[in-house]
């Protein structure tokens, strides 16, 4: 689940809102079950 924890990581350390966090975690999830 690394796409997760790299978003949560980025919404923690300030770096990103939870949407766009939650937005980026969401395609890379999907990337991965297309794969």
């Amino acid at each position: 689940m690394q796409p997760i924890n790299a978003a949560l990581n980025s919404v923690i350390l300030g770096e990103t809102d939870a949407d766009t966090a939650l937005a980026s975690a969401q395609s890379a999830l999907d990337r991965m079950l297309a794969n």
